[in-house]
Parts: structure tokens; C-alpha cells; sequence
């Protein structure tokens, strides 16, 4: 029997190595569960009761790919690689943002293994953690563990523990097996990362705390002083010893921390020098390009842009590499010339087509002197890709000088993400949850539930009821409830690689003669103790019973509309993130789901920044409002620049409690521009 231990491991501590300990040595205590006794697995894993488990054999730690407070997954495998000097038989896997899909993936790949799925838990907090069994249920083959324990560590307290200086405390959450050399190498790593992080974030903020009053305030009444002081010499000497302390603690190749007579100066070595060049323009031609060409390369890869100061100062670091298991491409970019970059972009997009025709196999190994058939895919590779980029290269140029403004419109054109999304992957699940709305809405107006009488919020037109009508829609209880992909239909489940509660919930209110409309994705994923928030998206209407079933044609567009667009959110951020961005020179810096991004929002709500405009050209808002309203005009067989018309010419009609329009006609004009310019990003050639 082999257990599958995904989680995200910013960063591994004592808690998840005595989690794998037990699993190899038999004490465990593990509960065996499903969906349908998650609760009870999670109290019996608690007391300690004894249960029927097969033999472990191996452990494989999946860690999710995103990165959390500086840490990345590469620096949690390093950790882990550490940790299973002292494990038999353990294999540590970097996998995609969601680790549990990793586990599920490597389950599907091996149909002849069992499998446990484990899951910690540490008190009855814990358990909703237990209910990601769920991600497995169409793997026979796999089990869910659960595994209590009284190690109530938490990633967010061991990092805090980093950065307190005292090893004392930090020891306490490493396993006791390690030694002292082992313990200080990771603390130096984890340590320069978190800080690196703290320090994009807010430089002062952070080493504030590491200086006492009377050292950086000096002599000083709260009035800015002119010129430097000089420095008493018991405060040199404190500031000598605390220079001391922190270079010992955080200096390495990337952190550089010098003494300057009177104050410390913490710096990133490298910085200046980084390139923040945009390639995702010329990635997305080269894309469009190669489709143009006839060139396999659908379904799209996954792209990823990374720095990497250790690759680049290695003469045979990588350059990029392709995963073929997540069809994934990954370029290394840090002192290339941006033609390089993208010539290796190329070169990978090549072995994505290999993949996807089923020619890369089983290569063992990266050496092509001991592999003819890594031979021949690389040369394949090379010739197709430099001779691909070089035709490219040469349209492109013949485009700009063809065209006086060519350059001006091609960059307009070209706008895009590092992840360059295929249109309608999500069409299946969305229209079989489009169908199970409908079924629940044609129930509740047969059994007339939540039926109201007309005038009972008054003039369902004004402002005044509609806001009581979307309360009141809120508070009832969903017509539809399904668990994704527990529920769904089999065939389905092979082809979603999400997962999320969806709740559908409806009023009928006889007379308000319209559809209203409201919806919201809760992104969830691992929390800041490496807890699962179960993501969810719930959709909200307020419909006339006078008007079906004549409605319920519009009405299963509208759904469609809302359900892509809040799947679109979900995938932006959370626990099904794909790593996707916006441009880098965008607000938020191109990257979905930020504090920056919540704050903005609240704003909104708040009344502080107004609706409308502002909502619309959000980074996020742009790419969801776009993906939903063109499957909704997919499905009604509609061009898609009359849906979009009549989605945002709606909101000229409908006014706030001042009588203004949410949006004036010159407001719609400038949001479909700012839309036109995202759609190749998004890989829809439409017109608006």
C-alpha cells in the first residue's frame, strides 16, 4: 500500500515528518473513511482507537506549487529532501498549485496501485480538511486516512519562529532526528526567503521590530533632522553587536547586509540587474502564429516566467525545460537576451506537440548520448523550433513594415498573460450545472418555493426593493446543492480538474418582470496553517413566475453567463489557481487575488471608490465578465459583441439611491475597449 500525503509545506516542519514517521512505522492509529463518515473518521483518528489499515510501504508527499510568504515549492522539496534521510522509502513530488490534483493525477496514472489518501488532523477544526476525499472519487483505488496526533504545529507560527533569532524556539519545530548543521542550513534558507518576501512587501516594516527605540531614534523629538548625528559609542556598540547578530542569522549570496558607522543597510544582492522584461506579448504571437501554421499545440500549455539568480550564474543551469505531466513550460530568464528567451519558448512549444502526439514516452533520462530516441526528439526540437521562431521573427517584421502604425497596433494586439488559456475548457462542466439549475428552478416553481406575492417589496423597479429582494435571496435556502466532482456525472469527472460546492439559490417574485442576477466564487485552497477552505460558488436570482417557461431560454444563458465567470475566478486564485496573470504594468501588478486587489474591492462596496468603471476594469472582473459572456453567447448562437452590448447597456438604465446611472453610454464605450484589448490574451478572436 502506498500513501499519497499532498499539502503545501510552507514549509515542512516536525508536525508533517512525525505524520510520515507513523505512517512507515505502523503507529499511525490512521482511520480508513469515505465522504459519507469523514466526521467520524476525524474523532476516532482523535481518541486514538485502533483500526483495520493494510501496511504502508511508501509515502509520497505531493507539495503544491504555489508560493506562500517567500517560500516556494522547490524550497519546501529541499526541506523534505532533508526530512527523508531519516524516512524509509519516501518520494517528494513538486506539483501543481492544488497538490491534491497532483495525487489524484498520479493515482489515475497507476490504475494497479492502491492507494490511501492522507489527511491530518488536530483537532475538530481540521475535519472539513477530511472532506477533500471527494477529489478522488472517481479513483477507486484510493482511500482516504485520516491521521490525528497531538503535534498541534502550524506552518504560520514555525515561520514565525524563523524570523524571532531564537534557535530555541525555531528547534522546537524540527524533527529531533536532525542535526545541528542540517537545522541551521534550512533555517538560513527559509529564512532569507520569508525575508526577501517581507521585504518587497515593506522594508521598514519588517526590521523595525529588530531595533530597539533608542538606536534608531537617537536624539531625535519626533522633528526630521538635517544633518547625521553623530553616534554615542554604547549605541555603536549595540548597533555593532546587532549588525553582528543579523548578518550571521540572514546574509547569503542573496541577501547582503553591510555596517555603516551608524545604521545597518539590508539589501537583495541582484536586484538592480533582474529584468522585469515583458515576453508574454511575443508568446502569445508566436502562439497564434503556430496555430495559423497548422502546428498541434491544442490544448495550450500552462507558462511560467521565472528568475532564477542560481540557474543563471550556473554555466550549465537550465534555460527552460517542459513537463509533459502537467503540460507545463517553464523558461528561466534571468540574464538572457529576450530573442533567447523565446527562441527556448519555441524549442518547448515543439515537445508540447510531442506530447500531445504521444511521441515523448517513457525517457528516463536528459542525457542524449544515452538515449537514441532523446536524440532524435531533440533534434527534432531544435531544427522545427529555431527554423519556427525564425519564420515568425520574419513575418512579424514584414507586418511592420507593411503597416506605418503596425508597431502601435500590434502591441495592442498582442496584450496578454503567461498563461495563455484555450477557449471552452470549461464548456462541459458548465453546461451540465447550467442543466441542474434549470431542473431545480422548474421544482421550485412546480412546488412554488420561494414564490412571493406581487407588490410584496413594492415597486420591484426601485432601488429600495431590490435590495430587499437580494437579501432576502441571500438568506433562503439553495434550490440546487452539488458537491464538484462528487456529484457530477462520470464522464465528466475524467475531463474537470476543479474543485468546488456550487449552490444555486432563487426567489420568485410575481410581477418584477425581469431576470436579477448575482453571483460570487470563494476561492478557499490552504489557508496560513495549511488548513483546506473548501472553494464554492454560489449564484443568486430573482425571477417572475408570470414569465415562464418563456424565460427559460435567457434564463440558462444568464446561468451560463455567471457560472463561467465565477469559474473563471476561482482558477484565479485559491484552491484551483493556474497561475494565471494579467499585464505586469496593470494595476496590482498583474497578479489576481492580492490584499491590494481585497482592499480595492472593498472600497467599492464601501462607497469609498465608485462602481461601475472601476468594478469593470479590474484585472480579474475583465477576464471573468469576458470568458462568461462569450460562452453565453456561444450557447444562444448570438455574436458576441451583442451580448456584451446588451450585458453592459443594462446598467444605463438602472440608477442608485443618488438617481445616477450605474454607467453612462460613454462609460460602456471605454469598458469594451479596455475588454477588446484583453481578448487575444484569452485566445477569443472576436470583435468588439
Amino acid at each position: 500500500m502506498i500513501a499519497l500525503y499532498p499539502g503545501a509545506y510552507k514549509p515542512p516542519h516536525r508536525g508533517h515528518f512525525e505524520v510520515v514517521k507513523r505512517l512507515l512505522d505502523g503507529t499511525h492509529k490512521g482511520k480508513v473513511y469515505g465522504i459519507e463518515d469523514y466526521q467520524d473518521a476525524g474523532n476516532k483518528a482523535l481518541s486514538g482507537e485502533d483500526s483495520k489499515v493494510e501496511k504502508i510501504d511508501k509515502v509520497i508527499i505531493f507539495i503544491g506549487g504555489k508560493e506562500r510568504n517567500g517560500i516556494s515549492a522547490q524550497d519546501a522539496k529541499e526541506v523534505w529532501d532533508i526530512y527523508k534521510k531519516y524516512l524509509p522509502n519516501v518520494e517528494v513530488v513538486v506539483g501543481q498549485m492544488n497538490p491534491m490534483m497532483s495525487a489524484k493525477d498520479y493515482a489515475k496514472a497507476n490504475p494497479n496501485e492502491s492507494f490511501y489518501a492522507v489527511t491530518g488532523v488536530r483537532g475538530e477544526e481540521d475535519f472539513k480538511d477530511l472532506k477533500r476525499i471527494t477529489t478522488f472519487v472517481n479513483r477507486p483505488n484510493v482511500k482516504g486516512l485520516a491521521i490525528g496526533g497531538p503535534d498541534a504545529q502550524r506552518a504560520t507560527n514555525f515561520r514565525s519562529a524563523l524570523l524571532s533569532g531564537n534557535l530555541d524556539t525555531v528547534k522546537d519545530f524540527f524533527p529531533e532526528e536532525l542535526n545541528s548543521k542540517e537545522i541551521n542550513n534550512i533555517i538560513t534558507m527559509l529564512k532569507q526567503h520569508i525575508i526577501s518576501e517581507l521585504m518587497k512587501q515593506d522594508l521598514d516594516g519588517l526590521f523595525d521590530s529588530w531595533f530597539t527605540e533608542d538606536v534608531i531614534k537617537e536624539g531625535s523629538s519626533g522633528t526630521p533632522l538635517g544633518n547625521a548625528m553623530a553616534t554615542k559609542s554604547s549605541d555603536r556598540a549595540k548597533l555593532v553587536t546587532l549588525y553582528n547578530r543579523i548578518r550571521n542569522q540572514i546574509e547569503t549570496p542573496g541577501v547582503k547586509v553591510a555596517f555603516n558607522q551608524d545604521h545597518i543597510k539590508i539589501s537583495l544582492t541582484n536586484v538592480a540587474t533582474r529584468s522585469d522584461y515583458d515576453f508574454t506579448p511575443y508568446m502569445a504571437s508566436i502562439l497564434e502564429y503556430m496555430i495559423d501554421e497548422g502546428m498541434k499545440i491544442t490544448p495550450l500549455p500552462e507558462v511560467k516566467v521565472k528568475k532564477d539568480i542560481k540557474e543563471s550564474s550556473d554555466f550549465f543551469g537550465r534555460t527552460a525545460y517542459y513537463d509533459p505531466n502537467i503540460k507545463e513550460v517553464v523558461l528561466y530568464t534571468e540574464g538572457r537576451h529576450p530573442k533567447d528567451v523565446m527562441r527556448s519558448f519555441v524549442h518547448e512549444m515543439v515537445h508540447h506537440m510531442q506530447n500531445l502526439e504521444g511521441r515523448l514516452g517513457n525517457i528516463q533520462t536528459s542525457d542524449t548520448n544515452a538515449d537514441d530516441k532523446l536524440l532524435e526528439i531533440e533534434k527534432e526540437a531544435y531544427l522545427t523550433g529555431n527554423i519556427t521562431f525564425r519564420n515568425w521573427e520574419d513575418s512579424v517584421k514584414k507586418k511592420f513594415n507593411e503597416d506605418i502604425d503596425g508597431k502601435k497596433a500590434f502591441a495592442r494586439e498582442l496584450q496578454t498573460n503567461e498563461t495563455v488559456m484555450a477557449e471552452g475548457k470549461y464548456d462541459s462542466i458548465v453546461t451540465y450545472l447550467t442543466n441542474k439549475s434549470i431542473e431545480g428552478v422548474k421544482t421550485a416553481l412546480t412546488k412554488k418555493i420561494n414564490h412571493y406575492k406581487e407588490g410584496h417589496f413594492g415597486d420591484p423597479t426601485s432601488e429600495k426593493a431590490r435590495v430587499a429582494m437580494k437579501k432576502v435571496v441571500e438568506e433562503s435556502y439553495p434550490i440546487m446543492l452539488v458537491d464538484i466532482p462528487n456529484d457530477i456525472d462520470k464522464k465528466f469527472q475524467k475531463e474537470i480538474d476543479l474543485e468546488f460546492e456550487y449552490e444555486m439559490k432563487a426567489i420568485f417574485v410575481k410581477g418584477s418582470n425581469s431576470i436579477m442576477r448575482d453571483g460570487g466564487a470563494y476561492k478557499g485552497g490552504f489557508g496560513k496553517d495549511d488548513d483546506w477552505v473548501e472553494p464554492k460558488i454560489e449564484l443568486e436570482f430573482v425571477l417572475d413566475p408570470y414569465n415562464f417557461p418563456s424565460d427559460f431560454q435567457e434564463l440558462s444563458g444568464q446561468i451560463s453567463d455567471v457560472l463561467r465567470h465565477e469559474i473563471e475566478h476561482l482558477t484565479q486564485a485559491g484552491g484551483n489557481e493556474r497561475g494565471k496573470s494579467f499585464e505586469k504594468d496593470s494595476i496590482f501588478k498583474g497578479k489576481f487575488g492580492t490584499p491590494e486587489e481585497n482592499r480595492f474591492r472593498a472600497m467599492i462596496a464601501q462607497g469609498i471608490i465608485a462602481n461601475g468603471v472601476s468594478y469593470l476594469t479590474l484585472p480579474s472582473e475583465i477576464d471573468a465578465n469576458i470568458q462568461g459572456l462569450y460562452l453565453s453567447a456561444k450557447k444562444q448562437k448570438r455574436p458576441f459583441k451583442d451580448v456584451v452590448d446588451q450585458y453592459l447597456f443594462q446598467f444605463t438604465e438602472q440608477f442608485d439611491e443618488e438617481g445616477k446611472p450605474y454607467l453612462t453610454k460613454q462609460d460602456v464605450i471605454d469598458v469594451k475597449k479596455v475588454w477588446a484589448l484583453r481578448l487575444p490574451a484569452l485566445g477569443i478572436k472576436q470583435k468588439l
